[in-house]
């Protein structure tokens, strides 16, 4: 019994997810939204839930959630809002925590020498993680937990299954794109041999066959290319510097600034200034892709073992997400989310105390930036204002904070990822 005493706490901690989701309905626009589609896609099917009239910025799979959702509500007479709706509603959400938890668990058994059940705690224990699914009701945990699956299908190169499922987190919420490159240098490193060409061409055609068949459903146009054009449309969709985001556009008080109003020093015109910041949205993310692919070459990462694989992938993953939320614009409030996870997956593959305060700061930080946002719109009442208030007067405290854990990150990556030819100090483990 005292051997499986960790059952029983996840267990409780669950429950108290549970228990806490109905006590605040949530971040209204968010959930005003999950209403009304499940509403329409249980009155009308899936199929015309794009050409409806109301809109719709989510690609296909959570609008499947959703259908399903909306037909359970109508079945039950839950009535939106009241305590048995909001829980249905929150439900995905609060699943995928657990999934990501014992997900986390998987990892530390699987790819680590630590055989405790630490990272299953760390995850449930998390505000940070709570604040997102229990309290705000978003769905960010679902899409990040078929992105970690893929990443554990990559590690254990299992690239078509990889494939897969990386499809599907982007067909879920189209940051996973961000998350490409560590597909793509796998992929590379299996260009050198017949196999390897033919590995990339069953990845590919698995791919295509699982978009294929998640988009069929609510295909109601001739264009091939429609859930292409949806995913540029809902990326593209705000065009701001900081969307509330904790990062360097809200240090130099640019948070909620139109991105054609942000130079004018510059005097760009419109086009201009959206040319100028699609430049700033491409150059990001190819510079730290080019960053991350020097670390997986200086790592050996083909020829490491799955323990360091591990490492490598969830410590870049980390870097790649939390570089874009930090530098580039038009950045939500809770994309550092997937930033967190991966560092938490780190953690769990490697053990290595490094990561601790770098968990801890954007920990701090992520929560801190969803319970301003939460706060300022008044979603928990007057309970929430104080701290809320000290938030919001403090705001670029937190994104210096932010701004100092990706110098940090940087800083220990030799550590943490075992780079060929630096010498580093003896590796610090749990």
């Amino acid at each position: 019994m005292k051997k499986r005493w960790w059952i029983f706490a996840a267990a409780a901690l669950i429950l108290a997810r549970f228990l806490l989701a109905p006590n605040i309905i949530g971040y209204e626009v968010d959930m005003n939204f999950f209403r009304d589609w499940s509403a329409k896609l249980a009155e009308g099917g899936l199929k015309n839930i794009y050409s409806s009239g109301i809109y719709v910025d989510y690609p296909p799979v959570y609008l499947f959630v959703l259908y399903l959702l909306g037909n359970i509500s109508r079945a039950f007479g839950l009535k939106a809002f009241e305590t048995g709706y909001v829980i249905l509603m929150k439900s995905p959400a609060l699943l995928a925590d657990i999934g990501l938890a014992l997900l986390a668990f998987y990892t530390t058994r699987k790819f680590s020498t630590q055989k405790s059940p630490y990272a299953l705690f760390v995850i449930l224990l998390c505000p940070a993680i709570a604040i997102n699914s229990v309290f705000w009701g978003q769905v960010d945990s679902i899409f990040v937990l078929f992105l970690m699956i893929s990443l554990i299908f990559v590690i254990q190169n299992k690239l078509p299954l990889a494939s897969v499922f990386f499809t599907i987190s982007v067909l879920t919420k189209p940051q996973a794109l961000i998350f490409a490159p560590l597909l793509l240098f796998p992929f590379l490193a299996e260009t050198t041999t017949a196999k390897g060409w033919k590995t990339i061409g069953i990845s590919a055609a698995s791919a295509f066959m699982v978009m294929f068949l998640l988009c069929l459903p609510f295909a109601n146009t001739l264009n091939p290319f429609w859930i292409v054009e949806k995913i540029k449309s809902t990326m593209g969709a705000y065009k701001y510097l900081s969307l509330n985001a904790f990062n360097m556009y809200f240090i130099a008080g640019k948070n909620f600034i139109a991105e054609a109003t942000a130079l004018p020093a510059l005097d760009l015109s419109a086009s201009e200034a959206e040319k100028f910041w699609g430049a700033i949205k491409i150059l990001v993310p190819v510079l730290v892709t080019a960053a991350t692919g020097l670390i997986w070459w200086k790592s050996g990462f083909r020829q490491a073992s799955v323990f360091n694989r591990a490492k490598i992938i969830f410590f870049s993953g980390f870097l790649i997400m939390f570089t874009v939320f930090m530098l580039t614009p038009e950045m939500h409030e809770r994309y550092s989310f997937p930033a967190l996870i991966c560092l938490y997956f780190a953690f769990a593959a490697s053990g290595n105390r490094l990561l601790i305060p770098l968990m801890c700061a954007i920990s701090l930080t992520l929560f801190a930036n969803c319970y301003w946002l939460l706060a300022y719109l008044k979603v928990g009442g007057g309970n929430w204002l104080a701290l809320g208030n000290w938030i919001n007067s403090h705001g670029q405290l937190f994104a210096c904070i932010n701004l100092f854990a990706l110098a940090y990150g940087y800083i220990i990556t030799p550590i943490i990822i075992k780079l060929r030819g630096i010498t580093t100090t003896k590796e610090s483990s749990i």
